[in-house]
C-alpha cells in the first residue's frame, strides 16, 4: 500500500532557509561542473515546511540547468525499472557479473 500525502505546493511567503538553499546551490554549480551527481534529504517534522523547501529548491536547480521531475514514492527507489518509468527514462538493466559452477 502506498502512503497517501496531500501535495500542499509552494508556500504562499517563503523565506529564510538561505543555510539551507546556499549550500545546496553551490553543490548543484559544483556537481554539473564535475559532471556527477550527489543525493540530498530533507528530513523535519510535520509542518515543518520540508514541501514549501523542496518547492524553493527545484526552482533553483530549474534555473541551474537541471531538470526537476515529479514525486516518487518508497517503492520506487527499489525497483530501478519502476522509477525510471516514473522519470520518463529509458532503463537498461545492468548485465550480471559473476561466476557459475555446476555440481553434480
Amino acid at each position: 500500500m502506498e502512503v497517501f500525502t496531500e501535495y500542499r505546493g509552494p508556500a504562499e511567503f517563503f523565506h529564510g532557509r538561505d543555510e539551507v538553499i546556499n549550500p545546496f546551490v553551490r553543490a548543484l554549480v559544483h556537481y554539473r561542473r564535475i559532471n556527477r551527481g550527489t543525493t540530498f534529504l530533507i528530513k523535519g517534522p510535520p509542518g515543518s515546511g520540508k514541501t514549501a523547501l523542496l518547492y524553493e529548491l527545484s526552482e533553483h536547480a530549474k534555473t541551474n540547468g537541471y531538470e526537476v521531475k515529479g514525486s516518487l514514492n518508497a517503492p520506487d527507489f527499489h525497483d530501478p525499472a519502476r522509477m525510471a518509468a516514473k522519470l520518463g527514462v529509458p532503463y537498461k538493466p545492468r548485465k550480471s557479473r559473476g561466476w557459475s559452477f555446476g555440481l553434480e
